[in-house]
């Protein structure tokens, strides 16, 4: 029952709601809870939380995935909307900035401690074999992107929630598997896929 109501029914009523409801307040105070939760939990290991510094050899790890997300963005873009691409820090630099600093902080950082430290750990009882408990977090990762009524945003969720799942099973740090989300995130605003992954804040 956690699952549904905490991953599944949220997205599903924000998608429902009939008037726009803001994303990053929502986010917010839902990983807020979740902190909350993990906290009160004696089972819990508090290093999962560590930001810094990252675990030996993540760094390399995370800025070699990273290039290859910025070879395959930069295709896709180009080859399916090839109008859009680098059009954000082009028309809009000074928005671009803001959202190349606050992203990792607001957006990155908030469901990270959502979709792979809290859920890797509540959910674990339900997904004992880790190949599992990666793509339920995966799929639910893409699921909570229905919210931004387009194919592409839940599509393109579920390799990179595919992808931080497997950075977490790894590290089992908050900070790492938030980096790479952030540089993932970060790029795809910027080579001009962003407005897939916007309805207001």
């Amino acid at each position: 029952m956690e699952l549904v109501g905490l991953f599944v029914l949220p997205p599903l009523l924000l998608r429902m709601a009939p008037v726009a409801v803001p994303k990053i307040p929502v986010l917010l105070l839902a990983a807020a809870f979740c902190l909350a939760l993990l906290l009160r939990d004696p089972s819990f290991a508090r290093r999962s939380l560590r930001l810094a510094p990252l675990p030996a050899g993540a760094g390399k790890g995370i800025c070699l995935r990273a290039l290859g997300v910025l070879v395959l963005l930069a295709a896709a873009v180009a080859l399916w909307e090839p109008e859009l691409l680098l059009s954000f820090p082009r028309h809009q630099p000074g928005l671009w900035l803001a959202v190349m600093v606050l992203y990792p902080f607001f957006s990155a950082l908030p469901q990270e401690l959502i979709y792979r430290v809290f859920f890797f750990h509540r959910c674990g009882v339900l997904f004992r074999d880790e190949r599992l408990r990666a793509a339920a977090s995966a799929l639910c990762f893409a699921w909570l992107h229905v919210i931004f009524e387009n194919w592409l945003a839940p599509l393109v969720s579920l390799a990179g929630g595919a992808l931080f799942a497997r950075t977490y099973l790894r590290t089992g740090h908050l900070g790492a598997v938030a980096l790479e989300h952030a540089l993932c995130g970060n790029l795809l605003f910027t080579l001009g896929w962003g407005g897939h992954f916007y309805r207001g804040i």
